[in-house]
């Protein structure tokens, strides 16, 4: 079961032959089958795995960057992808394209490296969230896997020479930017809540506990002095305040109204004073006139 390298591959699957031979049950062969599986999977040779020999030699003979982009992001599955993170990848691959071209690599040599980074970008970044160490062991596992011809696990697809040219722009491209990659899948957005009341009414004052300190004598309150009076004395204080309200009013309408002028100027008082003097020279023969009368002796 813990079957890791190549040569240990197959006396697991001897071992599951036996088993199946055997007449062993299929469920309890279940899990060294799919233990087999995988680690089959592992050790497959990733040339053209992701772009097969015609996808790569058309790319290979595309003569613009949106061409080329346009195939690797339909062979490497993120052709319908939206978003920064696929506009990163659709970079990442196709720079590593053009590092093959320049580099005057095999459509073989391309294939195998532009799956290379694919893998490890998946299993570092996308799916473990590995640190930069780990998945600098992987890369440089699965390129030494491809720079050895040892059938079936392992293929020379690139020499030594080529493998170190490998790594090294590895180094000073994906690896210097990792942790950039890795923060495009490792992002979080932090949701902050908070209650907010809008109050219709005024809030309700905090309840206050009263003592026996509070309390006064209701007969010493001014205001309820008139509940605890007998019934003389309030008639008395009745008449009392009707007497204080009445005086007031008997004296303003017995004051002597001419002590004050009636005219509001000084201007108005001098026009009465010219028309009363008009008038006294008529009026001076109408009070014998009067007096003699006949109505008024009587």
């Amino acid at each position: 079961m813990g079957a890791q390298e190549a040569g240990e591959i197959e006396p697991l699957r001897v071992a599951i032959e036996e088993a199946t031979a055997k007449g062993l049950p299929e469920d309890e062969l279940q899990p060294a089958s799919q233990l087999l599986q995988e680690l089959e999977a592992l050790r497959q040779p990733l040339t053209f795995a992701d772009v097969p020999r015609p996808e790569m030699e058309e790319l290979q003979s595309a003569v613009s960057r949106e061409k080329a982009m346009a195939i690797l992001s339909r062979c490497l599955g993120f052709s319908e992808d939206e978003g920064f993170q696929a506009m990163i990848l659709a970079e990442l691959h196709y720079h590593n394209f053009a590092f093959c071209q320049r580099s005057g690599f095999s459509a073989e040599k391309t294939s195998t490296l532009i799956s290379i980074f694919k893998a490890v970008h998946t299993k570092a970044i996308v799916e473990d969230g590995q640190p930069m160490s780990a998945a600098r062991s992987l890369f440089e596992a699965l390129v030494d896997r491809h720079s050895q011809q040892l059938p079936p696990y392992r293929i020379g697809v690139f020499s030594r020479e080529e493998a170190s040219l490998v790594k090294a722009y590895a180094d000073r491209t994906f690896f210097r930017h990792y942790k950039m990659y890795a923060f495009a899948y490792l992002q979080r957005q932090e949701l902050i809540v908070r209650s907010a009341f809008e109050h219709v009414a005024p809030p309700v004052p905090p309840a206050i506990k009263f003592k026996e300190s509070h309390e006064v004598d209701p007969k010493l309150v001014p205001e309820l002095e008139d509940l605890f009076m007998d019934t003389a004395t309030a008639s008395l204080r009745g008449e009392e305040a009707f007497s204080a309200a009445t005086v007031p009013v008997l004296e303003q309408s017995l004051r002597p109204q001419c002590s004050a002028s009636p005219f509001a100027d000084e201007h108005d008082a001098h026009v009465a004073a010219a028309i009363d003097e008009a008038m006294q020279e008529h009026l001076a023969g109408l009070e014998p006139r009067i007096a003699a009368h006949p109505l008024a002796t009587n």
